[in-house]
């Protein structure tokens, strides 16, 4: 019951191997082989050329059908993104706040036992990236928030340059230092 989303820009197949690689290199890391795909039959070319080289059994649905837990899951997924969407005080999202409450909303379903998982104790993050989960790193400040971010100059000197950026946070990094990202509201580009 782990679920990972991968951002596909576009359709080609090169970006499905991209995503598909990374996919591959969480469970490999966490000591899990993946032996079969389950998928829809849109992407048996791709996965007729991906089988041997990972080595996988592709499982396809038949024609006019999906894969019921995927849809199932794709429907918790949005469910969680549409009630946390609805609780904000904006009117506009970014494209990039989007994909980080997209993000959000599935790292949640991550942090707590799967009702149907291997472990009714241990939570999918725990099981695959091994890592609990801390309330002062990743819940104390809530996704969407105003903030001020520190700024380090490179001429610390000068008054040119505001000492603090006007931001809103996004997440928490995973890192030992436990840094964060932010939305810089003045260029709208992701900072660290």
């Amino acid at each position: 019951m782990f679920r990972t989303t991968e951002w596909v820009p576009n359709k080609p197949a090169k970006a499905y191997r991209s995503a598909l690689n990374n996919v591959f290199r969480i469970y490999n890391m966490a000591g899990f082989k993946i032996k079969s795909i389950h998928c829809d039959n849109e992407y048996r070319p791709l996965m007729q050329e991906l089988e041997s080289t990972y080595e996988v059994k592709m499982n396809y649905a038949s024609a006019q059908e999906h894969v019921p837990q995927v849809e199932r899951s794709i429907l918790v997924i949005k469910e969680k993104f549409r009630a946390s969407f609805h609780r904000l005080p904006f009117t506009r999202l970014t494209a990039i706040m989007i994909k980080f409450w997209l993000l959000k909303a599935l790292k949640r379903l991550k942090d707590i036992p799967a009702e149907n998982g291997i472990s009714p104790y241990y939570s999918p993050r725990m099981i695959i990236h091994h890592e609990t989960l801390d309330y002062n790193k990743h819940c104390m400040i809530p996704l969407g928030s105003y903030v001020q971010a520190h700024n380090e100059p490179e001429s610390s000197n000068s008054q040119q340059h505001p000492r603090t950026l006007d931001c809103i946070y996004l997440r928490c990094i995973n890192n030992k230092q436990g840094g964060h990202e932010f939305l810089d509201l003045r260029t709208g580009s992701i900072i660290h």
